[in-house]
């Protein structure tokens, strides 16, 4: 299709951004095309950006930067993979939810590496805290890429572990890790905090259900998310179909036959694409493509689908 305004046209309302493109030069540039306006100066610092992560929100801050050539009001830009309510209470409206408060990532940092030290203390007589601070922060990696695959039960955290390779680090890691998927539910439970999994699901529920009962006003875009997590994609289904949202997905191929479409296995970096386009009921081929593909990116795209065929 050919490249409308960032909001325009009916809902719901997708935009596909070419995989070699850079994507938040990309989003940042649409954004300003359509709210930097002179008769509305405070038109780009209404909107509201979620994004998968925190660094991509970083980056997206130095993308509007780079394109407004320095000091700007800028949208309010928020993580969608690692949300705290005490970001922006506004956004997410904790104070509706019942769900226990997450553990602050330091104070999870510190008994991550406690458990560590008193196993090595155990296992070998000696502690070694920059080793125990080192291997704890690998673990609340691990957990949190648990956390980020939907419904993951911390009793599959060995097998989530053995896949990648993260038992290494440790002899005899995998009982170890056996032993903190025992412990740390309990211990969370015991403190009246939650894990990250069930906090930002949560925030993520409260949203859905808040933006669908009383649809906000203001521009609303989520940006680079596959919607691999259910609780997202419930989300972007409610952005879509706002007056003035929009879900631009990363890396969708527009051009790949049905057949090759159909085929996709849960390998394919299209898998999550596919299944949240099902899940939206919308037809890849209606979505509009935001910018233009560069006959590079194009190749490179092509390569990529042969590859994988």
């Amino acid at each position: 299709m050919s490249d409308p305004g960032l909001f325009d046209g009916p809902a719901p309302r997708l935009r596909a951004a070419p995989a070699a493109a850079p994507f938040l030069e990309l989003l940042a540039g649409a954004m300003v095309d359509a709210l930097n306006r002179e008769d509305d100066p405070f038109a780009l610092s209404d909107a509201l950006v979620l994004l998968p992560n925190r660094r991509a929100a970083r980056g997206l801050v130095d993308a509007f930067a780079k394109r407004l050539g320095g000091a700007a009001l800028l949208p309010t830009i928020r993580p969608l993979g690692d949300p705290y309510a005490d970001d922006d209470p506004d956004v997410w409206g904790a104070e509706t939810l019942e769900t226990p408060p997450q553990i602050p990532r330091m104070r999870r940092r510190m008994e991550l590496a406690s458990l560590i030290r008193k196993r090595d203390q155990a296992q070998n007589g000696v502690e070694d805290p920059a080793r125990a601070l080192a291997l704890a922060d690998e673990l609340a990696n691990l957990l949190d890429s648990a956390a980020t695959v939907e419904r993951v039960a911390w009793e599959k955290l060995k097998t989530l572990v053995e896949d990648i390779d993260l038992a290494r680090h440790w002899e005899g890691g995998a009982r170890f890790l056996e032993i903190i998927a025992a412990y740390w539910p309990q211990h969370l439970k015991e403190e009246g905090l939650s894990d990250f999994a069930a906090y930002g699901a949560e925030l993520r529920k409260a949203l859905t259900a808040r933006w669908r009962a009383s649809p906000p006003a203001r521009p609303i875009v989520i940006a680079g998310s596959t919607g691999s997590i259910a609780t997202t994609r419930d989300l972007m289904r409610v952005v879509a179909g706002l007056p003035r949202g929009v879900v631009v997905l990363p890396g969708l191929d527009v051009e790949l036959d049905d057949a090759s479409w159909d085929m996709i296995g849960d390998q394919h970096p299209q898998h999550a694409l596919r299944e949240t386009l099902r899940a939206l009921d919308v037809d890849r081929r209606a979505i509009a493509r935001l910018g233009t593909e560069t006959p590079l990116g194009r190749a490179r795209r092509v390569l990529m689908r042969e590859a994988l065929a």
